[in-house]
């Protein structure tokens, strides 16, 4: 596994575009492991953790959102049907 504590002089725009386009095409492979978020609530909102990995890339990674109480959030309504509460 590689750690980029600061990967914004690490890779060049191809080299990212390269990258994205093998992490899709694994992912429609179903070579990609991503189990179900992980939620923990706290009355000042909730902290969610998004693990997956990418074995045969030698690659994971975890996404964590912090978000306010659902009360003081407001979505805007743009009439998808969507209420992007997740």
């Amino acid at each position: 596994m590689k750690y980029y504590p600061d990967a914004s002089g690490s890779l060049t725009y191809p080299e990212v575009n390269h990258a994205i386009e093998g992490v899709f095409a694994e992912h429609g492979r179903g070579n990609v492991q991503m189990p179900p978020k992980i939620d923990i609530t706290f009355p000042e909102g909730d902290f969610r953790t998004m693990p997956a990995s990418i074995p045969s890339q030698n690659l994971a990674g975890v996404k964590i959102v912090k978000r306010p109480p659902r009360q003081s959030c407001t979505w805007p309504a743009d009439g998808d049907g969507n209420d992007y509460s997740d």
